[in-house]
């Protein structure tokens, strides 16, 4: 028999050290805060539905009042530069919440010389290597880069596949 994954559990268990999510969840995440009708059609949420947008949602609401909801420069750049066509299409929109989400974040921050040192580096860049860090110490990493994800269980740190967060919460609605 499979094992349900717990969505509150595991996020409980992590409430206390934090979250941190990656570039790419922040883009469908502010795209949905736009207009989570248009999820999958605006350009970087492809693949991702209206679903998928409310449970980012909770994921980071649950996270956020206790303001242990983390990101890095690295992470919030890449969101902004993956963002610029998704902001043609939406108004200014994303740009807009953008803002919101970065003065509700609590940014952590790397030295880039010292993320370049890493042995990961090469294969997966500076966003990656933060959040590897941050993982490191102890916060929960929430991800759809299979290979980050992979890397990270390796070494027995903290990571969850969005795509295993997304089956959870099917099987819990049906």
């Amino acid at each position: 028999m499979t094992q349900v994954l717990d969505i509150d559990a595991l996020v409980a268990s992590y409430l206390e050290t934090g979250a941190i999510i990656d570039d790419g969840l922040l883009v469908v995440f502010l795209a949905g805060r736009v207009d989570p009708s248009r999820m999958g059609e605006l350009p970087r949420t492809e693949g991702f539905g209206v679903l998928d947008f409310y449970l980012l949602e909770r994921i980071v609401t649950m996270f956020s009042p206790r303001g242990r909801h983390f990101t890095t420069p690295n992470i919030l750049t890449e969101a902004d530069d993956l963002g610029k066509k998704l902001n043609k299409r939406v108004d200014g929109g994303f740009r807009n919440e953008f803002v919101r989400l970065a003065n509700a974040l609590s940014e952590k921050s790397h030295a880039s010389a010292t993320l370049c040192q890493a042995g990961e580096f090469r294969m997966f860049g500076l966003a990656d290597c933060s959040m590897m860090e941050m993982a490191r110490k102890g916060f929960l990493v929430v991800t759809t880069d299979g290979p980050l994800c992979g890397l990270l269980r390796s070494q027995s740190l903290p990571v969850i596949h969005f795509e295993e967060l997304r089956d959870a919460w099917r099987r819990w609605m049906s």
